[in-house]
């Protein structure tokens, strides 16, 4: 056996349980982001209060007060605005964003609906956090492949000798192993390349 070869095929496996460990965990932060054309940045944060400026394409700035009730309801109240939110819900997935009317009333205001300027993305978004960067159902197929390719190089005389129907007695040559070997590197690429598909899209 190739004892070298071995320990790189090792290595390998323990980076790429690493790297998906790591992408897996990283949890989305909800102190700043960009969401549906509106940038969000969690200016303070104190006695419960958190505030939140919201800048959008045309320059313009908005500011808003953040808190959570006894109940598990966060109440977004916008500075000089028609509405205030409240966002109820454990995460992102069941997040349930309602809006009322506040009060406020500019007659040189010509946004009249709740969601023209927020999406409910934004809310669910600053509250919950980004969307996790890789999902565990994601990581284990990437890891699936990743391990399939690693096999077919550890055992490339095995396959020679399925593919080939050949006896316990005959050996390969280098070059008619070398395919199997190539076939693995390509799926090991191949993972690679899928799990920057999944942390990009």
């Amino acid at each position: 056996m190739n004892k070298g070869r071995n320990i790189f095929i090792l290595m390998m496996c323990l980076i790429c349980i690493s790297l998906l460990a790591f992408l897996t965990l990283l949890e989305g932060e909800n102190t700043d982001g960009v969401v549906d054309g509106v940038r969000y940045y969690l200016v303070s944060s104190e006695d419960d209060i958190k505030t939140y400026d919201f800048y959008f394409h045309e320059g313009d700035k908005m500011t808003a007060d953040v808190t959570e009730s006894a109940s598990g309801e966060w109440t977004v109240n916008m500075y000089d605005w028609s509405y205030i939110y409240i966002i109820s819900g454990t995460d992102r997935d069941n997040a349930v964003i309602e809006a009322y009317e506040s009060g406020y009333f500019d007659e040189d205001e010509s946004v009249a609906e709740p969601y023209d300027k927020f999406s409910k993305q934004l809310f669910a978004t600053m509250v919950f956090g980004k969307e996790d960067v890789l999902q565990l159902w994601q990581a284990i197929v990437v890891f699936i492949i990743f391990i399939l390719g690693g096999c077919c190089i550890l055992f490339a005389e095995e396959l020679w000798h399925i593919v080939k129907r050949k006896g316990k007695d005959d050996y390969p040559k280098w070059h008619e192993m070398s395919i199997y070997k190539r076939i693995g590197a390509g799926i090991m690429v191949g993972a690679a390349a899928l799990l920057i598909l999944f942390v990009v899209f």
